[in-house]
């Protein structure tokens, strides 16, 4: 084997080895970058719950107070 022979394999085995090395990283990135926009999400799904749970309480309690307001007109008219 000559020596640009030897250079070219150890030069396609150290680019294989670095492109594998980048996929690696990239992939660690990709999957942390996942990672923190599902909690994100979570996050939003938690405040929008949140929200959503208290208007529906202030239209059960407007219900209820409308409804008892009815009841009032009707016995005292």
């Amino acid at each position: 084997m000559s020596d640009i022979d030897i250079w070219q394999k150890e030069f396609w085995n150290r680019l294989n080895q670095q492109m594998q090395e980048n996929f690696k990283k990239q992939m660690e990135l990709t999957q942390e970058q996942v990672k923190k926009q599902m909690e994100f999400t979570q996050e939003q799904i938690k405040e929008q719950l949140g929200f959503t749970e208290e208007l529906v309480k202030k239209q059960l309690n407007l219900q209820k107070n409308s409804q008892e307001d009815q009841k009032k007109k009707q016995k005292y008219p």
